[in-house]
């Protein structure tokens, strides 16, 4: 299956979201995000809070970004590896 989307975050750092990812994990466990998949990447380009740390998976960080015309907010979870590529 081919990727959902390829990004890069505001350090340069390099996320992909595979579409396998995205149907088998992400809308399995979370179908209501299926109206969100436009906003992965901008969370993840521009969020709107900044990137934070995991506070328990070290390689972890997480991405904050208000949903347009929505009062919530998006949150994206990457897991990067050594190279610095997020998944």
């Amino acid at each position: 299956m081919p990727n959902l989307f390829e990004t890069t975050d505001p350090r340069g750092w390099k996320v992909i979201c595979t579409g396998e990812r995205w149907t088998d994990h992400i809308l399995v466990n979370r179908p209501w995000m299926a109206d969100w998949a436009d906003d992965l990447p901008l969370a993840i380009e521009r969020p709107t809070y900044g990137i934070y740390q995991d506070n328990q998976v070290e390689n972890r960080h997480i991405y904050y970004r208000l949903h347009e015309g929505k009062s919530r907010y998006l949150k994206v979870v990457v897991e990067f590896d050594e190279d610095n590529v997020g998944r």
